[in-house]
């Protein structure tokens, strides 16, 4: 009997650290409202021309004013990462991190071995494409031609908490939905980007497995953005070049069921019950 009691004890001390967690933390974010990321725009370029070549390699980025607080620290150092990770400098000094990844860039082309085909591209923008008051989403879009018969795309993204800078992963969601979630990911999908009825022409269509019921997870996290969460597969990940970044959104009011207490604090809704 004494076993029991102490269980249900037990039960209730852990239910009740976990409401005053969440009630500390909506209340935390409840001070945000209105405080917007303030930002500026920094573009650094450069070219080469040679007699069998040309290069050009441009990066340009909405990057945050404020150097001190937690929230500008971690859109600066992931913009760092997108970029290659190898920058040494303050990651605040937004005009010197984008020279020197340009500056590499140029080297790194310019010494492959056998020269280049015709004209190399590299172009970089990176920017803020979604926030409220508690959040704020970038997005990284690469686009460049190193020879061959055709050119690379990469779009990838990352939403950012703003009371403590955090960056939102997969764990917005439950840990025991995640075939759930890779089900509404696939559906969605077939019907919004392929726009294809028939489950068997879909994965026809597609580079998984002939047995693969669902999609696997993308390399990218989901996204918040205005209508719902953002999903995103890059070139080959799941489809012929052709098919371009297959992707969709997952609205709100669907993905809600799926997504863990973290992912729920940031929704829409959140925002409005903070006011």
């Amino acid at each position: 009997m004494k076993k029991i009691c102490l269980g249900i004890l037990c039960l209730t001390m852990v239910l009740l650290i976990a409401s005053c967690q969440k009630k500390n933390m909506a209340t935390s974010m409840k001070g945000l409202a209105d405080k917007s990321l303030e930002t500026t725009e920094i573009r650094c370029a450069d070219s080469l021309i040679k007699k069998d070549y040309s290069i050009r390699v441009s990066i340009t980025a909405e990057f945050p004013k404020n150097s001190k607080d937690v929230l500008s620290a971690s859109v600066q150092e992931w913009i760092s990462e997108q970029l290659g990770s190898t920058y040494q400098g303050s990651f605040a000094k937004g005009k010197s991190m984008l020279k020197y990844y340009v500056d590499k860039q140029m080297k790194e082309l310019d010494t492959w071995e056998n020269g280049m085909p015709g004209e190399i591209t590299y172009n970089v923008r990176i920017r803020k494409i979604y926030e409220t008051d508690l959040l704020v989403t970038y997005e990284y879009d690469m686009e460049g031609y190193f020879g061959g018969a055709h050119g690379s795309h990469i779009v990838e993204a990352m939403t950012f908490r703003k009371v403590d800078g955090r960056r939102m992963d997969w764990s917005i969601f439950l840990p025991d939905k995640s075939w759930e979630v890779q089900k509404l990911i696939t559906k969605t999908i077939q019907k919004d980007y392929f726009e294809i009825e028939d489950d068997k022409e879909f994965h026809d269509a597609l580079l998984i497995g002939e047995y693969e019921e669902i999609l696997p997870r993308p390399q990218t996290c989901p996204v918040y953005v205005k209508d719902g969460l953002s999903i995103i597969y890059q070139q080959y990940e799941v489809a012929p070049y052709a098919a371009g970044l297959p992707s969709c959104v997952l609205p709100y009011d669907k993905v809600k069921p799926l997504m863990s207490v973290t992912g729920q604090l940031l929704l829409p809704e959140a925002q409005l019950a903070s006011r």
